[in-house]
Formats: C-alpha cells, sequence, structure tokens
C-alpha cells in the first residue's frame, strides 16, 4: 500500500510549482473575492486528482496493479490516503502563496503602490477550502471506481465543482455569521468547540463512508 502512495505522489511531483503559482495568481487578480481560497484549493485538488488517474490510464497502471495480488480494499485506500496528502500539500503551498504575496508589501512602498498585494486571509477562509477539497474527492473517488465509463467520469468532474463550492457557505460564512477575525476568540466559546468536534467528525464520516463505497463499487466491477 505504502508504495502505491509513493507511486502517485512521485506522478505528481511537478503538481506543487502550480499549487504555488496558481493561488498566487488568482489572489493578484482578484483579491477582493473572499472564495479565490476555496477555489484554489479545489482546482489544485481537482487538478492533482486529473493528474493522477490520468496517469493511471495512461501508463496502464491501473490495470497492473488489478492484476497483482493485491486486495481491492487497498488499491482504494491507497489512493484516499494519496489525496489526502495532496490536499494537505495544496493547503499548505496555498497559504505559503498567500503569505509570500502578503510579505510582498514589507518591501519599501510596494503596499502604498501595490494595495492589493497586502492580502487578508481569514480562517475561515481557509477551513472553507479544507471543507471544500475533502468533499469534492469524497464525492468524485466513488463515482470513478464505480464506472469504466469515461463521459461519466468527467461530466462528474465537472459537475461537482458548483455544489461542492457551495458547500462551506451553508457551514460557516464570516461575513453572514459575524464571525470573529481570530480563531483564538471564536474557539473560546464552549458551543464553537462542539460544534469543532462534530463537524471534524462529521468530515471524517463522510470520508470514510466514501471509500467504504468506492470499495464496494470497485470489488463489483471485477465480477
Amino acid at each position: 500500500m505504502r508504495q502505491l502512495v509513493f507511486k502517485d505522489l512521485y506522478f505528481l511531483r511537478a503538481m506543487w510549482i502550480f499549487c504555488l503559482g496558481f493561488p498566487a495568481f488568482l489572489f493578484i487578480t482578484n483579491p477582493s473575492n473572499s472564495n479565490i481560497f476555496s477555489v484554489s484549493c479545489l482546482i489544485s485538488v481537482i487538478v492533482s486528482l486529473l493528474l493522477s488517474v490520468g496517469s493511471d490510464e495512461k501508463n496502464g497502471s491501473e490495470k497492473i496493479i488489478a492484476s497483482l495480488p493485491i486486495e481491492r480494499k487497498g488499491i482504494i485506500i491507497a489512493k484516499y490516503m494519496t489525496f489526502i496528502i495532496s490536499t494537505i500539500i495544496a493547503i499548505v503551498l496555498t497559504t505559503a502563496a498567500t503569505w509570500i504575496i502578503r510579505g510582498m508589501t514589507l518591501i519599501e512602498d510596494i503596499r502604498v503602490y501595490h494595495p492589493y498585494f497586502y492580502i487578508e486571509l481569514k480562517w475561515y477562509t481557509v477551513l472553507g477550502g479544507i471543507i471544500v477539497s475533502f468533499i469534492y474527492i469524497a464525492l468524485f473517488l466513488p463515482v470513478y471506481y464505480g464506472t469504466d465509463s469515461k463521459i461519466i467520469r468527467g461530466l462528474f468532474a465537472i459537475g461537482l465543482i458548483i455544489p461542492t463550492t457551495l458547500i462551506p457557505l451553508f457551514v460557516i460564512d464570516g461575513e453572514e455569521n459575524r464571525v470573529e477575525d481570530s480563531f483564538g476568540d471564536w474557539i473560546m466559546n464552549l458551543s464553537h468547540v462542539g460544534v469543532s468536534i462534530v463537524g471534524i467528525a462529521g468530515l471524517a464520516v463522510i470520508y470514510i463512508i466514501s471509500m467504504f463505497i468506492a470499495i464496494k463499487l470497485y470489488e463489483k466491477r471485477d465480477v
């Protein structure tokens, strides 16, 4: 299983450059949009996912791996672990790109002449990026392993983007719900601690259920 994860991460090694450059471009061109972080994380995860499954199809890796004496469960779990790691890296690099751009405002008078470089990154926008990325993977992978049709896979890959990006709006919206700028102030409220625990547990349950469904669908394809 570990070798399968390393294989996928190796094919995605050039992806990290994209994860730095793409969010930087989005933030510079549209700094006032608070959803840029979530969109950037989601696009980075989608590109990582498509590159991974695309390389498998191009090289015939999926068929080769399926012919090996490896449990289908192990193949699916390895793929989910790969995208957990990829999502975390995408979020970290997107955050790093934001800090780099913001750090440029400390150089002489750059902030005066280019105020849009000073990007306000709220903690709830980072949370939105995490939620969007993990839910997209949880929704797409069962579809990918449940069918061989490239058309269906492609339609779901594109069709899931809009509903996935809307999910954080129903979970947390800093402007509508008057969320404090400081995460420390927000989390000090005991009710918010409970919400956080339930949210983390819920996201984990969704991911596990998605993995279980993907395993069953993948095994059913072999029957």
